[in-house]
């Protein structure tokens, strides 16, 4: 039965039963046997299991007139229970949508790339020139700049609400197609996670945020719109299914969101796959044909991969640090009188300094073509040495620190990207370096021994390819830069088409030991370096003092719950922006400040809230 015959059944069957009302209140003759039709058309309607949407009024009762408050609570009912509002359909939706708007992504970043590095003479400065289009942008944006209530952090924080400017999230996608058009060091997949959020946030506008069933629909939406983003951007749709189990719903969902989230999420998923095949190709983003391990005589190898793991964690707490300090430098610069819209420009500057001047060329962003590159020279002809870029080993060490300082200059200047590719990129030249170096140090012992030669299926001590230890380096670095460890495993093992299975193991075991490294060195270093301080230093310790531009820290009022509808920004933000931005919110409006510290593994953290009241007051206090 269709949808339109149904709803006539059930309007005539509602016209009956209220005629069975009137009648029997008159105490016709026919109001029994009116009592009696109209129970049968309730059971009937029970059956069709429409009785939840058409609550059928008592039979001693007389019916609703019709326009009256029951009437129309009905008719909101009717509107609430449409096809198109149902959870399956509003993650389909959210899946198709965020596959399209990655595909056009990718095409609008390859398209603008083909034409920078084709330009006669040009195409060592594309970096500065995409950009400089990036700083129009935020000269364009004044002081609200492109990070606001569209970023993935500010909407987990408002559990999937709209964000309140809505021409935000383009200009932010425009301007990650901008930086990775030029090369600069940064990742699509940020920007794609954030389209899916940003789609399923604007589709949980048309529903109601009132229940906590509500609620709980915006936060499967908002999970269901970024494992979207992860399948079309890696073509790994279980890989999105895991991302939004363990870096959205794991910190900010509540019980119910978990417990149904996951059907949402992974149609949502395998949609946006579907259309990043149709789209983009069936080819997996990265090229694991070297791909080899040997379980049953290869244990051996497993204390090996799990230094791999440490040596994971320490690049992963290095390019935490070199985040933080290059947002430290930029915030000098800023405190110095340097507009921060010329900062993507300066950053970009350093890219090409660095690439050209250091011969590292392949920390440029040209999608994963440096990374299956990667992986086939470190194996090469599996004859040492190592011929890679017209250098050796040394090359491939100068490639991860290149790519940590740069991919920390890139982001903290506001240029837009993830960090994902260059997760990636570091610890398939961290493994690589490692596999190969074991390999270049095995070598002459096989040539002396060859009756125990370690490159023969039949030796002994047969270990795993070089681009093996690539491979799970990149899984380790992977799930250590960005806290997350599940998703890193699938990933890899997705991208792998089950080549080998085998490798789940040292996979595991390496990404298990980086995660635990960088939380460890994250923890403690910190405290060592302020203890070693306190101790050199003759003078006393000082109280901790707010830092000077971030006025809004101190008009926090701390709050237990975050209300729904609220404005995240930065304690940086000035009181003069934090006016703007109130008065434009309307009466009531509050901001919800947050921590903007980097920090991959917590939620953000929340510093209170401030009102327009209280920044009219500091305003006050300044002049005078």
């Amino acid at each position: 039965m269709t949808m339109s015959a149904r709803k006539r059944r059930v309007f005539s069957g509602m016209s009956a039963l209220m005629a069975g009302a009137v009648f029997q209140e008159r105490s016709s003759p026919t109001a029994s046997a009116m009592s009696t039709s109209s129970t049968s058309f309730v059971q009937s309607c029970h059956r069709l299991r429409v009785r939840s949407a058409f609550p059928a009024p008592s039979l001693g009762r007389p019916a609703p007139r019709l326009g009256s408050r029951t009437s129309q609570s009905s008719r909101t009912m009717v509107r609430a229970s449409s096809p198109l509002s149902s959870p399956l359909f509003l993650a389909s939706a959210a899946g198709l949508a965020t596959g399209t708007l990655v595909v056009l992504l990718n095409d609008f970043v390859h398209l603008v790339q083909d034409f920078l590095f084709e330009l006669p003479g040009l195409s060592i400065l594309a970096p500065v020139i995409s950009a400089s289009f990036v700083s129009l942008l935020l000269l364009a944006r004044g002081a609200k700049g492109l990070s606001g209530s569209s970023d993935l952090a500010a909407l987990k924080a408002s559990g999937g609400a709209p964000p309140k400017d809505s021409g935000e999230a383009p200009l932010r996608a425009l301007a990650a197609g901008l930086t990775l058009a030029g090369g600069n060091s940064l990742g699509p997949e940020g920007p794609s996670v954030e389209i899916g959020a940003n789609v399923a946030a604007s589709l949980s506008g048309y529903q109601k945020n009132t229940t906590d069933s509500d609620r709980a629909l915006r936060q499967n939406l908002l999970a269901a719109g970024c494992a979207s983003g992860i399948a079309a951007g890696f073509n790994a749709p279980v890989a999105g299914l895991f991302f939004a189990l363990e870096s959205i719903q794991s910190n900010c969902a509540p019980d119910d969101a978990r417990a149904k989230g996951p059907p949402m999420q992974l149609l949502a998923a395998v949609l946006a796959a579907t259309v990043s095949q149709l789209g983009l190709g069936s080819s997996p983003a990265v090229d694991l044909e070297f791909f080899g391990w040997v379980p049953t005589r290869s244990l051996w190898e497993l204390p090996v991969f799990m230094s791999l793991g440490v040596l994971c964690g320490a690049a992963a707490f290095a390019l935490r640090a070199a985040r933080l300090t290059a947002k430290c430098a930029f915030d000098g610069l800023e405190s110095a009188g340097t507009p921060r819209f010329i900062f993507p420009v300066l950053a970009a500057a350093v890219v090409v300094c660095v690439s050209v001047y250091g011969n590292v060329q392949e920390v440029l962003y040209k999608g994963f073509s440096n990374v299956n590159l990667i992986l086939k020279e470190v194996d090469g002809a599996r004859q040492p040495p190592l011929s890679f870029a017209g250098g050796s080993l040394s090359h491939l060490l100068a490639l991860i620190i290149a790519k940590i300082f740069l991919t920390a200059v890139c982001q903290s200047s506001g240029q837009v990207g993830g960090l994902f590719a260059p997760a990636l990129f570091i610890g398939a030249c961290l493994g690589g370096l490692v596999g190969r170096g074991l390999r270049d140090f095995l070598w002459p012992w096989a040539l002396w021994l060859p009756d125990l030669s370690i490159f023969k299926a039949e030796g002994p001590f047969v270990f795993s390819v070089p681009a093996t230890y690539a491979i799970v380096g990149m899984a380790a670095c992977l799930g250590s830069i960005c806290n997350v460890p599940l998703t890193a495993v699938v990933l890899l093992l997705e991208l792998a088409g089950g080549k080998d299975y085998g490798v789940v193991l040292p996979t595991v075991a390496a990404v298990g030991v980086a995660v635990y490294v960088e939380d460890l060195l994250s923890r403690n270093v910190p405290k060592l370096i302020s203890e070693w301080s306190s101790s050199s230093s003759e003078q006393a310790p000082q109280p901790v003092q707010v830092e000077e531009g971030e006025p809004l820290r101190l008009l926090c009022q701390t709050v237990e719950e975050l209300p729904p509808d609220v404005r995240a920004v930065m304690p940086s933000m000035s009181l003069e922006a934090a006016q703007e931005e109130l008065e434009r919110l309307g009466p009531g409006a509050r901001l919800a400040v947050f921590e903007d510290l980097p920090s991959l593994r917590t939620p953000p953290q929340l510093l209170g809230l401030v009102s327009l009241a209280d920044v009219e007051k500091a305003l006050r206090s300044e002049s005078s």
